[in-house]
């Protein structure tokens, strides 16, 4: 008991000699600010996606509606 309590003794004094780790905060908030503008931007290209979606899903509706009209006055003047 004695030596295990020698050895850990040993080993806590070994930890406490050794530097603690630092922590690069500059690091960390760069890649925070980084993270950020990317979030946003993806953020941003997605709602563009979905109003160019729309529009697309428009252009198509109005063209069917056109297709539909000429094939109508294309019966009618026959």
């Amino acid at each position: 008991m004695v030596e295990i309590q020698s050895e850990l003794k040993l080993k806590r004094d070994e930890l406490a000699s050794k530097p603690l780790p630092k922590f690069n905060n500059e690091g960390y908030n760069d890649l925070q600010k980084q993270y950020n503008a990317n979030y946003a931007l993806e953020k941003t290209v997605y709602f563009e996606l979905i109003d160019e979606e729309d529009k697309a899903e428009l252009v198509n509706k109005e063209w069917v509606l056109e297709k539909k009209a000429q094939r109508f006055f294309r019966r009618q003047s026959s």
